[in-house]
């Protein structure tokens, strides 16, 4: 017979791997702004995310074993993607905009669509 882990051991789990995310993000932001830039609001945006999971799987659990009807789907997505867009506007983005790394980051990816001949380059045509 398979034994199911607790659901203390899955919640602690699933936190881990946030914990295991958010703690890379954190390392690319570093790396990338040439080890300037580390706030840990990676971190806390991944292990935000983490907790609300949780949350929402024990609130799942909780509204089957009680037999209710099924949440509907447009109105679950919509709640996860107006949480998402909110704990990123709050955590996620404010890091990349205040370290210059998406200014940065658009001029690389643009100088590499012009080296693949994606788009054409700018300054030549400025010629």
């Amino acid at each position: 017979s398979s034994s199911r882990p607790s659901a203390g051991r899955r919640a602690a789990g699933l936190m881990a791997s946030f914990l295991v995310s958010g703690i890379v993000h954190e390392f690319i932001i570093w790396f990338a702004t040439g080890g300037r830039y580390l706030t840990f609001e990676w971190l806390a945006f991944f292990l935000v995310n983490g907790a609300a999971c949780c949350g929402e799987c024990w609130l799942k659990h909780q509204w089957r074993r009680r037999g209710w009807r099924r949440f509907p789907r447009i109105v679950a997505v919509s709640l996860t993607l107006a949480f998402l867009i909110g704990t990123a506007e709050w955590l996620f983005y404010p890091p990349v905009i205040r370290s210059g790394w998406s200014t940065a980051g658009v001029d690389k990816l643009r100088l590499q669509l012009v080296w693949a001949g994606i788009i054409p380059d700018s300054d030549a045509m400025a010629v």
